[in-house]
């Protein structure tokens, strides 16, 4: 039975409005991820972001993952005079 471009036009059709769902659905979940965390953008010196994707691959944790501990150790330590 061949296929009729009345049926590839339905087709066609349906997939776009699958494919607009789905482009829907991962929006509302990228916004609601971001109502729960802060971003924060750095600066490094050129050549430091090669050191520090090392040292998280020595760690085997990601760049992100590492910067992250070593924030949150340094906020945890405690041994700073209050500002």
């Amino acid at each position: 039975m061949a296929t009729t471009r009345q049926d590839l036009e339905k087709r066609l059709a349906e997939y776009e409005k699958k494919e607009e769902k789905q482009r829907e659905y991962i929006k509302q979940k990228n916004a609601r991820y971001n109502e729960k965390v802060d971003r924060v953008n750095l600066t490094f010196p050129a050549g430091t972001k090669e050191k520090i994707e090392a040292r998280a691959a020595a760690d085997s944790v990601s760049v992100s993952e590492y910067i992250r501990q070593l924030v949150y150790n340094d906020l945890n330590r405690g041994d700073r005079p209050p500002k």
